[in-house]
């Protein structure tokens, strides 16, 4: 473990500047402004390229159906930012046809697996005259002309990087080099379209729908130091439950998860990852009524609960959608877990066997191992257990490769979208900086593994964290545990939880303790002047205790350590018991020697 800080002056801090300090650490302009958001940060809605061709677009339709019946059809990206995003469109539409008494008939459609975009064969059963399409399709040319030619109206909505304009679609995207925010998600986009039309038709809708924002926002992982992307993005957590049944009760089911609130990083841990396992794990039936319990329609299904002794014959009982479906979601991303666990033990297996970790950037070939629709989070997996870059491809037709690509939190490549496109080897590489699908040609791969290594043979795979300040334990001030801990709300997404680097920790191994039923838990008291503080490491297990306390059990060599030294990464934190508030760090990770190696 190694670390480095990025302040060196903790004796000096003054209390009230400590925050500055940990938001200016990260990137914060202005600490006072975020600290601080109000409307003033939002950006006009008018300087989006091509707004008004938009607003008018959709509007005719409005106009035409008060004389004919209109067809509107939205496409459901395949992420939680597609669901919310079309939710909101959906919903909104909805919202016009029942105050104006509209002759519009509305419908949507998913992808199949976690495809993105227009995909004209998904297309052929629906008759429509509109076509919106939220958080994608910019790029998608052909299929736009295709369209048009057939005389439909086009409506995009999104937030992706543009290669070419598209002459074809009336396009709204906040990448347009126009709208000086680029931080929004499909949904924030969609969300000031719809802004828009609030304003100039005189209507008053969009507002309700600022909790998918929120969701939107958070699941894309957009930057939320951006002060308009944070400012909607808190509004709708604000009122997250409001307007939306489904919402409630999936923050019903996972209460105990959400027991510090509706925070950044209690809906980006809790929430989201349900919608992007539904995309991943769902049937077309699971996909779709989740999209439909999201919108809100009106459906019943029987729940029939498990056997017990008690009730060895439950009755059936009749769940809304939602309720019904908020379950499922957590059952569908258990199923996704169990499925993503094996697949990254075989994926290890070959690493392993083919030493493919002797790379600079992890590319393997999960062909015949892996389901298409977990390609991200696998590589995601993998770029974090062998802590570099990972590719992850899987074999398509006509000699080429597909597949995803993550880069690793502590990587010195800041933008790995940007490093492969410049080797020059990819067909492409779409998506955001660190997470993306690509196209290459299976004979371009050996061309590819070796330009990385020789551009990156200067490079250490190592974790080198970066730490706001190293302080040994005997000048650690128990209040700014508590200051740092009650600012819990802040963190998220591109602002990340402070972390700090408390050396010096000498403690007899007896006092270190690992509990919980599974023995997944360690714990440590250690006591600062009349303060005491504890230590804490969640999700560990009997060989990183072992490691802690210098424990060795490898055949005849059995060895203790009485007393040892620890240097720690960890987190401020406050643990409430019974009322009480105490001051507890959270370990990440740690350093541990012998106590007696070192001579004072």
């Amino acid at each position: 473990m190694k670390y480095k800080a990025l302040y060196d002056d903790y004796d000096f801090i003054v209390e009230d500047k400590l925050l500055h300090i940990l938001l200016k650490n990260r990137g914060v302009e202005s600490p006072d402004k975020l600290l601080k958001l109000d409307k003033t940060v939002l950006h006009d809605g008018q300087r989006f390229k091509n707004i008004n061709e938009g607003l008018e677009l959709l509007h005719n339709h409005i106009e035409k159906s008060k004389q004919e019946k209109i067809n509107i059809h939205i496409i459901v990206d395949s992420d939680c930012d597609g669901y919310c995003s079309s939710g909101l469109a959906y919903q909104y539409i909805s919202d016009l046809i029942k105050k104006e008494n509209l002759n519009i008939n509305v419908t949507f459609s998913l992808h199949e697996g976690k495809q993105h975009g227009i995909r004209l064969k998904e297309l052929k059963g629906y008759d429509f005259d509109l076509l919106i399409v939220p958080d994608a399709g910019s790029s998608d040319l052909i299929e736009c002309k295709e369209l048009k030619s057939q005389g439909k109206d086009i409506l995009i909505l999104d937030h992706h990087e543009m290669e070419n304009d598209n002459t074809y679609a009336t396009v709204i995207n906040c990448m347009d080099k126009q709208y000086p925010n680029t931080t929004l998600s499909g949904t924030g986009v969609t969300y000031k379209f719809f802004k828009e039309f609030d304003k100039k038709y005189e209507y008053d809708f969009a507002n309700k729908y600022l909790n998918l924002v929120a969701l939107g926002n958070i699941g894309d992982s957009m930057d939320l130091r951006n002060y308009e992307t944070r400012y909607l993005t808190l509004l709708g957590l604000n009122d997250f439950g409001e307007n939306n049944l489904f919402l409630q009760e999936i923050m019903n089911k996972q209460e105990y998860s959400l027991k510090d609130g509706i925070t950044i990083t209690s809906v980006g841990w809790y929430i989201a990852p349900l919608f992007n396992a539904v995309v991943r794990s769902g049937d077309m039936e699971e996909k779709t009524n989740v999209f439909k319990a999201l919108i809100g329609v009106e459906e019943t299904k029987g729940y029939k609960k498990r056997k017990t002794k008690k009730n060895p014959n439950p009755e059936i009982e009749n769940q809304t959608l939602q309720e019904y479906m908020a379950r499922e979601c957590v059952n569908i991303k258990g199923r996704q877990d169990r499925q993503v666990k094996k697949g990254v033990g075989e994926i290890k297996k070959k690493i392993k066997d083919k030493e493919l970790d002797k790379n600079k950037i992890l590319m393997v070939d999960g062909t015949g191992i892996l389901d298409n629709n977990f390609t991200g989070l696998v590589a995601n997996k993998l770029a974090s257990a062998y802590k570099r870059p990972a590719i992850l491809l899987k074999k398509h037709k006509n000699g080429l490769y597909g597949g995803s690509g993550r880069n690793y939190r502590l990587s010195s490549i800041i933008d790995l979208r940007k490093f492969l496109l410049n080797l020059d080897t990819f067909k492409s590489v779409e998506g955001h900086d660190n997470a993306f699908g690509f196209l290459i040609d299976a004979n371009k791969l050996v061309e590819t593994r070796d330009k990385v290594n020789e551009q990156l043979k200067n490079v250490l795979i190592e974790d080198i964290y970066k730490v706001d300040y190293e302080i040994p334990v005997g000048r650690l001030k128990e209040r700014h545990i508590k200051q740092v801990g009650q600012w819990y709300q802040i963190w998220g997404n591109t602002l990340n939880e402070p972390l700090f680097a408390i050396t010096d920790i000498y403690i007899p191994t007896e006092d270190i303790k690992l509990l919980g039923q599974r023995k997944n838990i360690i714990r440590f008291d250690k006591k600062i002047g009349s303060n005491k503080i504890t230590f804490i490491k969640f999700f560990a297990n009997e060989g990183i205790y072992n490691k802690m306390v210098l424990k060795s059990n490898v055949g005849l060599n059995k060895t203790s350590v009485k007393r040892v030294r620890l240097d720690i990464i960890g987190k401020f934190k406050i643990n409430k018991w019974q009322n009480n508030e105490y001051p507890q760090i959270e370990i990440i990770d740690f350093n541990s020697v012998k106590s007696d190696d070192f001579v004072f």
